[in-house]
């Protein structure tokens, strides 16, 4: 895909080793040069005494032999003390540059937070029984992403709904007016769902039972498809418009919406006749036209909505009169909210705003100048279109941008991996629920599923067969 943005013990050794080294190093050259320069004096003297007992010779010839012997070792001594001070310099620009590289690996150099060869031999003697989860939770898991499945949907090339249920043993696919699921792990359509030429799919999701899915369309529909019987029936014909869908598993037949175009949110049982509408969204008596809904994990009344506003908004669904809270950045004020999503335990809201940033708030920290906990961007400053969590505990932040798809550390909101999702435009991104794999589309004629791996991989096609 808690974690958190610390180097590891074995990394601070390294890099005190390393100090250490470099500091051995310094001392070691101090000492050889001070050894060198000392020799130097000692033959410099010798020189000069021998210079001295050429200058009491009475001979010319043995005069001028000494004087050319001491020339020569005068030359020697010159080379020598040169050659020496450019052996300093040389150790002085090296000393540099290792204090350098080192300064340069602390700041790079990332934390392993997983090792396999521990972790695999603990797994094998039956001590380490959470080896799923701490491999899903590591920084290898989204390091290694590559390209592993592609189901191909035949003449479609804009898919912009992907969603799996919530074994993860089916994804569900949505292209303009047809909904398909597939058993991914084999490359295989189990079921398709043709709708009427002149209706469009909006937003679908899977209810908890699995065997029904929710999806709005246009015309103002909102519908339940039930996948035994392939049949399909009408929950709702409103005059708002679009509409954003959220579940619950602990309320299982319960359906969210937020409305695009009347600022409504609907709450909807499928076991009714009738929806009940919870609260129109305002600010400033203003509607909020709203572009995301979603339900906190570990408390079923609680929901929050966004949109064309800067707020992130939550609500009681039992009591709706005012917000539970609201969250926005600082220094935000003409930007609007294109998603917001919890946690794995509804601590925090991730939100991406149309300013090309994502901000990650604690809701449980708040305060009035609505600071923010983190923010994301990727390397090339390029429009951030929609993110989400990723990991059992929701470690790593994913995100699409254009055509790439990228990935952050949450705590230290340091990019980690960036892979190329489609052609032109990745326009929808979903991560399994249980295990490291995440699913893209966009204007390609396929449906893309990354996997955690570091070789070589087939890539099987619709019918499972395989596409080297």
């Amino acid at each position: 895909m808690n974690l958190e943005s610390e180097v590891s013990d074995d990394t601070n050794r390294n890099l005190v080793d390393l100090s250490q080294a470099t500091t051995s190093q310094d001392d070691s050259s101090f000492l050889s040069c001070n050894d060198d320069a000392s020799r130097l004096h000692t033959e410099h003297n010798k020189i000069k005494r021998s210079i001295s007992k050429c200058q009491v010779q009475t001979s010319s010839d043995t005069s001028i032999e000494k004087s050319d012997e001491s020339l020569s070792k005068r030359q020697k001594l010159n080379e020598s003390m040169c050659n020496t001070s450019e052996k300093q310099e040389k150790d002085k620009d090296e000393d540099e540059t290792n204090k350098k590289v080192a300064g340069y690996l602390k700041l790079k150099e990332k934390s392993p937070n997983w090792h396999i060869v521990p972790e695999v031999i603990n797994r094998q003697i039956g001590s380490n029984p959470l080896f799923k989860r701490r491999f899903h939770s590591s920084s290898y898991a989204v390091e290694q992403f590559q390209l592993m499945y592609k189901l191909y949907l035949l003449d479609h090339n804009n898919i912009n709904i992907l969603n799996f249920n919530h074994k993860g043993n089916l994804l569900l696919c949505a292209a303009y007016n047809e909904i398909s699921i597939w058993d991914w792990a084999i490359g295989k359509k189990s079921f398709i769902f043709p709708i009427d030429d002149d209706i469009f799919v909006l937003d679908a999701k899977w209810l908890p039972s699995d065997n029904y899915v929710a999806f709005s369309a246009t015309h103002n529909r909102i519908c339940l498809l039930e996948i035994e019987s392939n049949m399909s029936m009408k929950l709702l014909m409103q005059d708002g418009g679009f509409y954003k869908l959220s579940v619950h598993p602990e309320t299982p037949h319960v359906i969210l919406l937020a409305g695009m175009l009347d600022s409504k949110v609907l709450s909807i049982d499928i076991r009714e006749s009738k929806p009940k509408e919870l609260v129109q969204v305002k600010e400033n008596s203003s509607n909020v036209l709203l572009n995301s809904i979603d339900s906190n994990p570990s408390n079923s009344n609680e929901f929050c909505v966004a949109g064309h506003s800067s707020y992130v908004m939550a609500y009681d669904r039992r009591k709706v009169s005012e917000p539970l809270y609201k969250l926005w950045p600082d220094y935000i004020s003409n930007e609007f909210v294109t998603s917001a999503k919890y946690n794995y335990n509804g601590t925090e809201i991730l939100a991406s705003y149309n300013c090309k940033h994502l901000f990650l708030f604690n809701r449980l920290i708040r305060s009035s100048r609505g600071d923010y906990g983190h923010m994301y961007q990727n390397d090339v400053r390029s429009s951030i279109f929609e993110g989400s969590f990723f990991g059992p505990k929701s470690e790593y932040v994913v995100a699409t941008s254009i055509d790439n798809i990228f990935s952050w550390e949450k705590n230290s909101e340091s990019v980690i991996q960036c892979i190329r999702g489609d052609k032109k435009f990745v326009a929808c991104l979903e991560s399994h629920p249980h295990i490291p794999i995440l699913a893209t589309s966009g204007f390609d004629d396929n449906v893309k599923l990354w996997v955690s791996s570091k070789g070589e991989l087939s890539v099987m096609g619709s019918v499972g067969k395989v596409r080297i």
